[in-house]
């Protein structure tokens, strides 16, 4: 039997994503709960790593911005409501006053509701054909290509993220910069699972393991950064919090400041191994599959 092309592999890479975005979304509607949220938005951030290699591989043959523009408004109003379900996991790893437990939890109950209408509006108002056929569009873009081309470009596309990080590193570690780190980590493990599919080595497993367990550390530090965000907004810029109550507040703050400083350290470690492991590898044994055209 003939071995499949990388052009297939990606086009069909891209294919199933489609696919099982389109299945989140019905999910989403029927049970908007954490974990269906969850992995709806990480299906749209796959999505978008493949438009940005498409975007590189194909040109000005493909226009990504129609199927970057279809999805905004869902992962805009998903991204709310998933940061006020991590707000409610995370809160609850800490202890506050029952003052601040309770008026917290009633304002994240009722902000929730509130967007689940949103939500399932933008969920209806979706129009699916721009997605399903773009299947059509990449299939046809990339069967054009031949194996080596897409190959490379999938490699460039790594060191171009990995040089990214390795220069955003070396900007320092304040939250914007580490925020930006993690898009870029997350870009480089949907493309490197991509290139485990063509050509699955231990090697290569080894190296995505890595890129995940530093991405859920850093997943981790950004969600305690959301919270501590969110609490100070909701009771000290609006004021929700008691004088008498405040010191005691501060100092529950400054205990998760204190978690998530330990948490960067960590991730700073990782994401320099992170490197290390990407440039001694970078996935640059290109398979022989198919017939180079």
């Amino acid at each position: 039997m003939k071995e499949k092309n990388t052009a297939y592999h990606l086009s069909n890479y891209y294919s199933n994503e489609v696919d099982l975005f389109l299945k989140h979304l019905i999910r989403v509607k029927t049970q908007p709960n954490e974990k269906t949220i969850h992995e709806l938005r990480v299906e749209i951030k796959k999505l978008r790593a493949v438009f940005q290699l498409i975007e590189v591989i194909a040109k000005k043959e493909f226009k990504i911005k129609p199927c970057e523009n279809s999805l905004k408004d869902l992962f805009d109003t998903a991204g709310k409501i998933r940061e006020i379900q991590i707000n409610q996991i995370c809160f609850s790893k800490f202890k506050f006053t029952k003052e601040i437990n309770d008026k917290y939890k009633k304002f994240l109950l009722n902000r929730e509701e509130e967007l689940r209408g949103v939500l399932k509006k933008s969920i209806n108002d979706f129009d699916k054909s721009v997605l399903i056929n773009s299947k059509n569009k990449i299939k046809k873009i990339t069967g054009d290509l031949n194996n080596k081309k897409i190959w490379d470009v999938c490699l460039f596309y790594l060191k171009d993220k990995t040089l990214k990080i390795e220069n955003l590193l070396s900007a320092g570690n304040n939250p914007l910069i580490i925020h930006k780190i993690r898009i870029q980590l997350k870009s480089i493990h949907t493309i490197a699972s991509l290139l485990q599919k063509i050509n699955p080595t231990q090697k290569n497993e080894k190296t995505l393991q890595l890129i995940k367990q530093t991405g859920s550390l850093i997943g981790n530090w950004h969600d305690n950064l959301v919270l501590i965000n969110s609490l100070e907004r909701y009771f000290i810029k609006k004021e929700n919090v008691s004088e008498d109550k405040l010191p005691a507040f501060l100092k529950s703050i400054n205990i998760i400041e204190a978690e998530n400083n330990l948490i960067v350290k960590k991730a700073i470690q990782k994401l320099n191994k992170v490197i290390i492991t990407l440039k001694k590898n970078n996935f640059l044994a290109q398979p022989r599959i198919g017939s180079i055209r």
